[in-house]
């Protein structure tokens, strides 16, 4: 059932993206098809995070309860606010609810790549008229003939270059789409980062690298669809793998330092040579 389900959901994207050739054509050639796109794009926009929020919605009082059970821990009330909810999950609840989010956002995102490119088709084969040499000479000599071919070359010229213009905006217009999209859903992300960004800190270093890994999974991706670096969520992860690199050479050098003092010193004796060195040492670095 299951496999008959998804092939029909297959068949009717596939059924939709047949109408939309035609459609986007007609929107195209009428000039409207820029306007169009530009109101698809916000609304993509609208359903990425009306996604992302669902959701962390339906996702997240499950995830909560199992971490806390696994803790020992009380479940936080409602009045603790969504951001504390993030804040007690654990590393593999947070990844379940990462990996959610990943896959809501892809559905959407792919769709819009399929969108983008029968648009791009629907643009190249419409911006390809007949070159200005073959209008100038379909519609006949200029000069002592008359100025009447020489308008229609003209008018002819005019018409290819509005075309080329019209297409510009149109693919223009096509990837800005994608691109808000994207940056849509890589904000989205962020967020959920950033508002555990002192948990992040205390992670084992296994636990941190699984979210670093999935999230330059998603950066990868999202980069890959809309051509443009994600220069925010990446400034985002490289800012908590710096802090969690502190965060553990600080937890590093308190426990040697512990160990150091709990060490028992005994007085040896040794070479004259480590002694003379020793010497130099302190006359080089009185300071010291």
């Amino acid at each position: 059932l299951d496999q008959q389900r998804g092939d029909s959901e297959d068949s009717e994207d596939h059924s939709k993206l047949e109408a939309l050739e035609p459609l986007a054509l007609g929107l195209l050639r009428t000039g409207r098809l820029p306007f169009v796109l530009r109101a698809y794009g916000d609304s993509l926009v609208d359903d990425i995070k009306l996604a992302v929020k669902r959701t962390i919605s339906e996702l997240l009082p499950q995830l909560t309860t199992c971490s806390d059970a696994s803790e020992g821990l009380q479940a936080p009330g409602g009045d603790e606010g969504l951001a504390a909810k993030l804040r007690s999950l654990s590393s593999d609840s947070l990844l379940m609810l990462l990996e959610a989010v990943f896959t809501a956002v892809q559905a959407h995102l792919a769709k819009a790549w399929e969108v983008r490119a029968v648009v791009e088709k629907v643009v190249s084969a419409f911006g390809s008229p007949p070159s200005v040499a073959a209008v100038e000479a379909a519609a006949g000599p200029t000069g002592s003939e008359g100025s009447g071919s020489g308008v229609a070359a003209g008018d002819g010229t005019e018409v290819c270059e509005a075309r080329r213009r019209l297409c510009k905006e149109t693919l223009k217009a096509n990837a800005a789409s994608i691109s808000a999209a994207c940056e849509a859903a890589q904000g989205r992300w962020s967020k959920l980062l950033a508002v555990r960004a002192s948990e992040h800190c205390e992670l084992q270093l296994a636990e941190f690298v699984s979210i670093m890994e999935a999230s330059i999974g998603f950066v990868e991706r999202s980069e890959k669809m809309c051509g443009e670096r994600s220069r925010a969520l990446r400034h985002t992860l490289h800012t908590q793998a710096k802090a969690f690199l502190e965060a553990m050479h600080s937890r590093c050098m308190g426990s040697l330092a512990q160990l150091l003092e709990a060490e028992k010193w005994q007085v040896v004796d040794v070479k004259d040579y480590f002694q003379r060195l020793s010497d130099w040492l302190q006359q080089a670095n009185p300071q010291q």
